[in-house]
């Protein structure tokens, strides 16, 4: 049982919200469609969602594949519609005019539909893009064009993350630098997307909450409740796999409540998520997913049997300088397909605002840190970050290693979400309360006033 229920929110948190809203919209009305990262694979996966394909098939040369990778048919408009904007990712010089978005405008659906390969999505169980498919259902099927359909993607995504973020603070307070982490420049590029990232973030916000509130035992916990925590859960492990990691949250609330419902679903969940992990290894395939001969479990029991060699690129990757501020940078943001770095000072501001507020929202309590809700949280956290190096060494790194390659930084966010909630409650006093609402206020300012001038010089023909 914990003692350390943050405040209920109220009108502030409520106006962080909207204000958070306000910011976004702006950021992605300067992006033009399809410049998040695999963000038209993202889409297309959601599309096949939107015509009810959750397990999707293997395409042949014939069909403009590659023999055997994992894909679906997606309609013609749409890949019409794609292939405007393909050409800007990696090019700085490649820009956006007026005329191609009121050319973009005028793409409709089409009754042809063609295959396309996504190897890298369809590894993902697509419940995560639920905002996105209803999204494509109603623009496909109300006479909106393509463009507008996109858009609307775009609009639902964000709606669903601030919804969930609303409900999340509604269980249980969620923590100021929680909220400073969907202030970052990342975070905000992600929400103004039709990409997964934004749901997937929001998700986790609202899973840290349930377990938290579960976790207190003076607080009342509903079937409802419940079943949403493990769906929740469910989304997130089949989404990131790293995150397979926490699924063993449940076993803590049986311990802490005593009730043999946690333990139940806590098994349910994890052979569902391990179905699905093992499912997809075995029957996804493309270059997305393989960079090498070798297979990813040939790698991994190499690995497990010559921990000796596991280690040591483990340590080269962690005392990398330059790999480590890498992942600094794309954490704080590093905008269209990882090509448009900020200013050096705005990384060094955002490490002086998020210090800043860890100070000021810090606990002391030493009981209240070492609860069991809260150690479980840190420990899913850091065993997720482990499984995350671990996954991408056998699959995106090529043998043999010197160090793991392919982490971008946004990978880091679920982690950091459940290390808030895990080392942050409410406020020790209204002072720092106040001193913190600043803080995060200042950050999203310091995102405004970063990313606009970049976003403009990047994509915009003068």
């Amino acid at each position: 049982m914990t003692n350390d229920r943050p405040a209920a929110p109220g009108a502030a948190c409520s106006a962080l919200l909207i204000l958070l809203v306000i910011v976004v919209l702006p950021i992605s009305a300067l992006t033009p469609p399809f410049q998040s990262p695999d963000e038209f694979n993202h889409l297309k996966r959601a599309y096949l969602l939107s015509k009810g394909e959750v397990l999707l098939s293997k395409g042949r040369q014939f069909f403009g594949a590659a023999e055997g990778e994992t894909g679906g048919k997606i309609d013609g408009g749409l890949l019409e519609y794609m292939s405007l904007f393909e050409r800007v990712p990696f090019r700085y010089q490649e820009k956006v005019t007026q005329q191609a978005l009121r050319d973009s405008r005028e793409i409709t659906w089409s009754a042809d539909e063609r295959f396309s390969s996504l190897p890298n999505s369809a590894v993902y169980f697509p419940a995560v893009y639920l905002p996105q498919a209803a999204a494509l259902v109603v623009g496909e099927h109300s006479g909106l064009s393509v463009a507008d359909t996109y858009y609307l993607a775009r609009a639902l995504s964000l709606a669903s993350t601030i919804a969930l973020l609303w409900i999340a603070m509604r269980l249980y307070g969620v923590p100021l630098p929680v909220y400073a982490l969907f202030c970052m420049p990342m975070a905000i590029f992600q929400m103004g997307s039709a990409s997964q990232d934004a749901v997937s973030f929001g998700l986790c916000v609202l899973a840290a909450a349930l377990f938290m509130r579960a976790a207190d035992s003076r607080l009342p916990f509903s079937n409802s409740m419940h079943v949403a925590l493990v769906f929740s859960l469910f989304v997130l492990a089949t989404a990131r796999t790293n995150l397979i990691a926490v699924v063993w949250l449940p076993l803590v609330l049986y311990w802490i409540r005593g009730e043999r419902r946690y333990l139940l679903s806590s098994g349910v969940l994890l052979v569902l998520c391990l179905g699905w992990t093992v499912f997809a290894a075995l029957t996804i395939d493309g270059a997305g997913m393989r960079i090498q001969y070798i297979s990813p479990a040939r790698l991994l029991f190499h690995y497990l049997t010559h921990l000796g060699e596991l280690l040591s690129v483990i340590s080269a990757t962690l005392t990398s300088g330059t790999l480590l501020l890498g992942y600094w940078r794309m954490f704080v943001g590093v905008l269209g397909w990882i090509d448009t770095p900020l200013d050096w000072a705005a990384y060094w501001a955002f490490a002086a605002t998020l210090l800043a507020l860890a100070i000021t929202a810090a606990q002391t309590d030493i009981r209240m840190l070492a609860s069991p809700a809260r150690v479980a949280l840190a420990l899913g956290a850091f065993l997720s970050t482990g499984l995350l190096f671990l996954i991408f060494l056998v699959t995106f790194t090529l043998y043999p290693a010197n160090f793991i390659g392919a982490i971008q930084g946004r990978y880091f966010y679920p982690m950091a979400i459940f290390l808030g909630f895990a080392l942050f409650a409410g406020p020790t006093s209204p002072s720092r309360d106040k001193i913190g609402r600043i803080i995060v206020i200042s950050m999203l300012a310091l995102s405004s006033g970063s990313m606009v001038p970049k976003l403009l010089s990047r994509f915009w023909a003068a």
